[in-house]
């Protein structure tokens, strides 16, 4: 055979090995992935070493959540309220909250809806 002969019988093997080398590599560390040998493609599957193979979705506190909807800053101290605090148990999501004037008023909604457009309604018309 000359230089530049191809043998696809080799071929085969080789990319067989690359492979099962890529997925031994892959389920030894399901969270890194292996440059892709074979294919030529757009950017799926090929990220380089180091980045995780599947990102799991943010999973926002409920203060983020109601920050997000308020527009309110992250970690400020919320004007029109002397305390608030959040809590979740089951399906549904409590809010207390402590006025300026040093009223007490907690407030419910669904877990699966926090901040529900009601919630939110309520809130604004209490000053915050």
């Amino acid at each position: 055979m000359g230089e530049y002969d191809f043998n696809p019988e080799l071929a085969v093997k080789q990319a067989e090995a690359q492979i099962k080398a890529e997925f031994e590599a892959m389920r030894r560390n399901p969270l890194v992935m292996v440059p892709h040998s074979l294919g030529a493609g757009g950017g799926v599957g090929k990220a380089a070493y180091g980045y995780p193979l599947h990102t799991p979705p943010r999973v926002y506190s409920l203060r983020e959540k109601l920050e997000m909807r308020m527009n309110w800053q992250p970690s400020v101290n919320i004007v029109g309220f002397s305390h608030m605090d959040l809590h979740s148990v089951g399906d549904k999501a409590f809010i207390w909250i402590v006025t300026n004037d040093g009223q007490s008023v907690v407030l419910e909604d669904e877990a699966a809806l926090f901040p529900s457009d009601a919630l939110i309604t309520k809130v604004r018309m209490m000053g915050g």
